[in-house]
């Protein structure tokens, strides 16, 4: 029996064993109608080539099958396969054809064999191809919307801070007035844009850690000075329990960046009057800072859209929802885990970093 006939005669066989193959390498991962779809036209089309001579038309079955591996390649992107799904799926066909033989005691020769494994190289070509192709139309999409998205938000800042120093400066308004607070908290808002944009550059651009030895409340401190001014806008109270023996051996602007970053987000999302506190303890190895705040709590079918680019889960729409993506990104660069939960009318946001022995102090030598 040819090979040809053989995969003709066992069709349904073949893609049963197939799928079970590809969906098993996916993790798991839920069929589609088009996923069902996808193999049967790519199963039609690999029959077809075989039953042809390549020689003089193989050009034309290989565009054919490449195009067809490429619909195939669109799907498993689409479910958020990776690229090692995509190139294994294939390799699940092959697999799939040789059980399948064996189960049925075919006979199929070194020749076709050869003939097989060509069409499937195409395949996986093809399909690997159009997901690159597909990833980075994506990736730079996103790239672009990021970039927008930031160079909005400083217009906004720096047109809102323009206007009220116009107002100031012609004596329309006085200094210690509403649109004064107007035009600090607008400088802020491009502070926090752009600390948060070299934070994020950091991360992509510098693979390397910059360890230093440093205790916790010393960033705390330097944070508090300035978190205390937008506190005050809200009638808000800061408070700081952090046990001053806590150290790390890490990076420390990217620590700093992130705690930064969580403590504004607790100063803008509690409400008018709340309390924000900053709790700082060791737990064995582990130092452990915390960032309390009164927000009115998550849903928790919200919880993990949280740490999501451009998302945002309270009524105030202004910011990137970047933050505490960025916050996390960096707090697990430095070997720490970032982590949030609901506490009675707020959040609690967890930040665990490995914790080192503080340095003791050479006494100062004697005169």
């Amino acid at each position: 029996m040819s090979l040809y006939k053989f995969l003709i005669d066992h069709r349904e066989q073949i893609i049963a064993a197939s799928e079970k193959r590809t969906v098993a390498l996916a993790a798991l991962r839920p069929n589609s109608k088009q996923l069902q779809e996808g193999l049967p036209i790519f199963f039609d089309q690999l029959a077809e080539v075989l039953n042809k001579e390549l020689k003089s038309v193989g050009t034309q079955d290989e565009l054919k099958i490449t195009d067809a591996a490429g619909v195939h390649g669109k799907e498993l992107l689409r479910l958020g396969y990776t690229l090692t799904h995509v190139v294994h799926s294939y390799g699940a066909m092959c697999q799939a054809i040789t059980e399948v033989a064996s189960i049925n005691k075919a006979y199929v020769s070194p020749h076709e064999f050869h003939i097989l494994n060509r069409c499937l190289d195409i395949a996986i070509a093809g399909a690997v191809t159009e997901f690159e192709t597909i990833l980075q139309g994506e990736n730079k999409k996103r790239e672009l919307i990021h970039m927008g998205a930031i160079a909005h938000e400083l217009r906004n800042a720096l047109s809102r801070g323009r206007i009220s120093f116009q107002m100031i400066s012609k004596g329309i308004v006085g200094l210690g007035g509403s649109t004064s607070k107007v035009l600090e908290r607008s400088l802020d808002d491009m502070e926090t844009l752009i600390n948060r944009s070299l934070s994020e550059v950091r991360l992509r651009a510098d693979s390397k850690l910059n360890p230093e030895h440093f205790s916790i409340i010393e960033v705390v401190s330097q944070l508090i000075i300035t978190a205390e001014i937008e506190a005050e806008r809200s009638q808000q109270t800061l408070q700081v329990e952090v046990d001053p023996e806590i150290a790390v051996f890490t990076d420390r602007q990217l620590i700093q960046g992130a705690i930064g970053n969580l403590i504004q987000n607790a100063l803008k999302f509690s409400k008018v009057g709340g309390n924000i506190n900053i709790v700082g303890k060791l737990e064995g190895d582990k130092a452990i800072i915390e960032i309390h705040d009164q927000c009115g709590g998550i849903p928790l079918t919200k919880m993990a859209a949280l740490f999501r680019p451009f998302i945002q889960q309270n009524p105030d729409r202004s910011g990137l929802g970047l933050g505490l993506l960025i916050s996390r990104q960096s707090i697990e660069k430095c070997n720490g885990t970032l982590n949030v939960h609901n506490e009675d009318d707020g959040c609690v946001f967890t930040v665990q970093l490995p914790a080192h022995k503080q340095i003791e102090k050479t006494p100062a030598p004697i005169v």
